[in-house]
């Protein structure tokens, strides 16, 4: 066991901006402008009405007729949240299910059913992130973007099928990132180091630049480096004994290492901003990252309590694992300025990588009892003089091609419009294999056939027209409706050999296509100055595809899938939001059926893509924040979320009329206070507290204990403190996460993986201190 605590030290550079929550956000701009740079001199109870982009038109997020939330680059900088766990405290109705970095599934009003196409749509910069297809495991690689340098997260709840299209039947979750500004130069520079409770001490470096190229262009780069200290070790325990002689070990047990699951996470971002005139301008764009992680975030955990086996987090772990992921995103943003109505184009290529080896020394789910190690030891080893194993490398990729062009018409007191035109091209791989190893080793055993060799080619085109428009009837009622026609074409190969799955299986070119229909409709009534009602309903869908086949795949097996369907319906409350307004309130009741619902079942123990059954979710969410003096913001947000199966699916998924779906908690919610004040001059300090609940979880359909129950992770509770000051060009603060050294769980993985009829258990990360420093340098 590692003692907690250590002397943290560190040099940063960023002048922190005033606290903000939420619901604030810095303006967004017009297309054909670039967001001015932050100004330090603003005082503590500065604050701006929130403009944001979520409708593809630049709008106050309280004139919109529906529920959105804006998490402020501030906010996310100030509480340290850098990744998708830990926004959710901070965006109602959100949630993840991870178990290792770069695998995470995000969930939004309860949407998710476990299957492998997403319901999320992520979007960085204008431009759709990842897979739209069930081919590519799209719903458990969601784009997990750093925050550094970001303007703003705008999640949108609820289907977004007419603006945003296929896979955002839940919701959309969008990265703005500051854009290049021609005002003045710009520099930061931030370093970090933290400590964790059982871990080994984390560190990071980040830093950007703005560079004014005359007043027609200008550039602005970014760069981060973060490395979080693992907390998991392995410990030696649990040998995997022979087949034939059981007093003879094949495995003495697992590998001896502490912070197995260490991460690394790099990368930054280019842009460089033309305006060739008064009304055109070009912004072009680069974002790189990496995420690459030692190990899993799990650990061994009694099957039945879900109580981890050890005091201290252990992970039986018998080869070494790893899992590199790569993002890369580039675009070209043109905006012309027609007078009338704006034309704005959004050209991209975006790639997605992840390269992972899984340790498959037990692996028993597969053999149907014995660990993997020990059979194949039988059959192609021996376990005196060449006891083996196995280890699972596989590569899974999507390449993107897209491109939007759509018209939108000024701002207008009586009639507002936008027409678009959206094109995407996909080719997506999955290439998965299982090889035999010398035990203990990373070393391939020598003249030995892989166990199995399976790869799944696909490709997606989509050519889809919508329209949007909103008509102001009187000056207190709106009304807005869109629709959205989508066509796709799909085409899917597969290949699998080996004698664990049977010799070889081939399918080439399995087609299939669709054209499916989306539409909202949304009035909106002013009861006040600063206040209205909304209703809203709106549809959303998945597109539909050809299926993986399993080797003599029953006859009963679907060659393709179809597209499912949701419907939300929806009322909403926004009151304030304004810059003169010291009380603000987002209030949504919302009812989503979910018909034809895709869910992942296997057969012949092969993944495979079904229709089945159909679902509700239903429930309420607010998010409140009060101003009551200067310096003092105090904030609060939850949910209520009922979701859960109304038929059973196939025998085979194991679902029942009435489960819950998987990893939603009926209740939620996060707490915010910060206060800052001035002590003399440009001298300010600040003190913040955020304290965040997530309810209990079901684990998917078929993951239950020995009578039948489905497995539950427990509802946990955090709390993270801030505390700092601005010093002019410098900032220094301190900052703890998970005060309350919580095990909250992420993942309940299914058995089979690991000995002694174990599961894995995903955990957030322990208690952590830290300490900050940063300076920042600009100029005319």
């Amino acid at each position: 066991m590692r003692a907690f605590g250590t002397s943290v030290l560190a040099l940063t550079a960023v002048l922190a901006v005033p606290p903000a929550w939420a619901q604030e956000a810095a303006p967004a701009q017009t297309k054909d402008q670039e967001p001015a740079a932050e100004d330090p001199s603003k005082p503590p109870n500065f604050r701006e009405e929130v403009v944001v982009t979520a409708q593809k038109r630049t709008e106050a997020v309280q004139e919109i007729p529906a529920s959105v939330t804006v998490v402020s680059g501030q906010l996310m900088e100030q509480q340290r949240s850098d990744d998708f766990q830990d926004l959710v405290p901070l965006v109602p109705g959100l949630s993840t299910t991870t178990g290792r970095p770069g695998v995470t599934r995000i969930t939004l009003r309860g949407i998710n059913t476990g299957g492998v196409a997403s319901t999320i749509g992520v979007y960085f910069d204008d431009v759709p992130f990842g897979s739209s297809t069930g081919l590519a495991n799209a719903a458990i690689v969601s784009g997990d973007f750093d925050t550094y340098d970001i303007a703003r997260v705008e999640v949108l709840r609820g289907p977004q099928g007419t603006l945003y299209g296929a896979s955002s039947l839940g919701g959309v979750f969008k990265y703005v990132p500051n854009r290049p500004s021609t005002e003045r130069f710009e520099a930061r520079l931030m370093g970090s180091a933290e400590a964790l409770d059982n871990g080994d001490p984390g560190y990071a470096l980040t830093g950007l630049v703005n560079v004014p190229l005359g007043d027609k262009a200008a550039f602005r780069g970014s760069g981060f480096y973060r490395f979080d200290g693992g907390f998991i070790d392995s410990i030696g325990n649990n040998p995997v004994a022979s087949l034939t002689n059981p007093g003879v070990n094949v495995i003495d047990g697992t590998i001896v290492d502490e912070g197995l699951n260490s991460l690394d996470r790099f990368g930054g971002r280019f842009a460089l901003l033309w305006k060739a005139s008064s009304t055109f301008t070009v912004n072009l764009a680069v974002q790189l990252q990496n995420l690459d992680s030692a190990a899993s975030s799990t650990v061994d955990a009694d099957p039945d309590t879900l109580e981890p086996l050890n005091g201290d987090p252990v992970q039986s772990r018998y080869q070494s694992e790893f899992n590199d992921t790569k993002y890369q995103v580039y675009n070209a943003t043109a905006h012309w300025d027609l007078g009338s109505a704006s034309l704005e184009s959004i050209t991209a290529f975006g790639r997605f990588e992840s390269d992972f080896h899984t340790d498959l020394a037990i692996a028993s789910n597969l053999t149907g009892g014995p660990p993997l190690a020990s059979l194949v030891t039988l059959l192609f080893g021996d376990a005196t003089t060449r006891p083996l194993s196995a280890i699972l490398p596989q590569t899974t990729s999507t390449d993107k091609i897209s491109q939007e062009l759509r018209l939108v018409s000024t701002k207008n007191e009586k009639f507002e419009w936008l027409v678009g035109g959206y094109f995407t091209d996909e080719d997506s791989a999955i290439q998965q294999r299982i090889v035999a190893v010398e035990a203990g080793t990373d070393t391939t055993a020598a003249g030995i056939p892989e166990l199995a060799d399976l790869r799944l080619d696909s490709t997606y085109q989509e050519f889809a027209g919508f329209a949007n428009a909103t008509w102001h009837a009187t000056e207190h009622f709106d009304l807005t409706l869109g629709g959205r026609l989508t066509h796709n074409e799909q085409v899917a190969s597969q290949l699998s050999d080996g004698p664990l799955v049977g010799g070889l299986t081939q399918f080439d070119d399995v087609e299939s296509s669709e054209s499916p229909f989306t539409f909202s409709v949304a009035p909106r009534y002013e009861i006040g100055k600063s206040a209205s009602v909304y209703g809203r309903v709106a549809t959303g869908f998945r597109p539909g595809g050809p299926n993986v086949l399993p080797p003599d795949a029953p006859a009963d097996v679907p060659r393709t899938y179809d597209s499912d369907r949701l419907t939300n319906y929806e009322l909403g409350l926004k009151t304030g939001g304004s810059s003169a307004d010291r009380f603000s309130l987002d209030l949504s009741a919302f009812y989503l059926d979910w018909e034809d619902v895709q869910l992942l079942a296997v057969v012949n123990d092969f993944g495979i893509n079904s229709n089945g059954g159909t679902a509700v979710s239903k429930g309420l969410e607010f998010a409140a924040s009060l101003y009551p003096t200067s310096g003092l913001t105090l904030s609060a947000n939850g949910a209520y979320t009922k979701s859960e199966l109304t038929e059973d699916t196939d025998p085979i998924v194991g679902g029942e009329d009435g489960d819950p779906l998987p990893y939603v908690p009926e209740w939620s919610f996060g707490l915010n206070a910060d206060y800052e004040w001035t002590l003399t001059g440009n001298t300010r300090a600040y003190v913040g507290a955020s304290l965040g609940y997530t309810g209990d979880r079901t684990a998917d359909f078929g993951n239950r204990t020995s009578d039948g129950r489905l497995r539950r992770a427990d509802g946990y509770t955090t709390l993270n403190l801030r505390a700092g000051a601005y010093l002019g060009r410098w900032s220094v603060e301190v900052y703890g996460k998970n005060l309350t050294n919580e095990r909250g769980v992420t993942v309940i993985n299914d058995p089979g993986a690991l000995p002694n009829g174990a599961i894995g258990l995903g955990l957030v990360r322990p208690l952590t201190v830290g300490v900050s420093v940063a300076t920042r340098f600009w100029g005319s």
